[in-house]
């Protein structure tokens, strides 16, 4: 079973998550601003430990029963993850899953967290999931997203702004700053 890092940049959309992973009862654990070093640590291990045993194993844990309570040997499947706390300088390789609740008006947010996960020692296929609403502000932001994107694909590529490699344009360079 793989494993999955949910990133949100509000603590509340975690909230609503947890409570859902709680009554279906799947094993979790939650990085967020307001944990301690300590505890941030301790729920990172928690979570690398279900690679652990997978190594061990062969196996990872499920959905855990309805008939049983979680237990301390249960490692969880899903990690629950601030994108301001978790977002920077952290090894997630033992994911292979990242779901992005709600965008960032600033790509670069969301794929400085998905590298967490999509990095140096990560061997397997990394599926990401950026959750949309359609008709709402979220298209708006997709768009901009794709423009910022495009933007700095230009203006960093060896043969970007569209004139065969040159550079940017002095349009394309004043609607970075638009």
């Amino acid at each position: 079973r793989e494993q999955v890092v949910v990133f949100s940049q509000w603590t509340h959309m975690l909230d609503l998550v947890q409570a859902n992973l709680r009554a279906r009862r799947y094993a979790f654990t939650r990085i967020d601003g307001s944990m301690t070093m300590a505890e941030r640590e301790l729920a990172l291990s928690s979570f690398r430990r279900s690679e652990t045993m997978r190594a061990t194993t062969g196996t990872t844990p499920r959905m855990l029963s309805s008939t049983r309570p979680a237990s301390s040997s249960t490692a969880p499947q899903v990690l629950l993850a601030s994108i301001q706390a978790c977002g920077v300088g952290l090894n997630l390789t033992v994911a292979s899953v990242v779901v992005v609740m709600d965008l960032w008006w600033n790509p670069a947010v969301e794929n400085q967290a998905i590298d967490r996960v999509h990095r140096f020692g990560q061997e397997r296929p990394v599926r990401i999931w950026r959750l949309t609403v359609r008709h709402t502000v979220e298209q708006k932001l997709v768009a901009m997203q794709a423009r910022k994107r495009d933007l700095a694909h230009a203006a960093l590529c060896e043969h970007g702004g569209g004139d065969g490699g040159k550079g940017m344009s002095l349009d394309e360079l004043a609607d970075f700053f638009r």
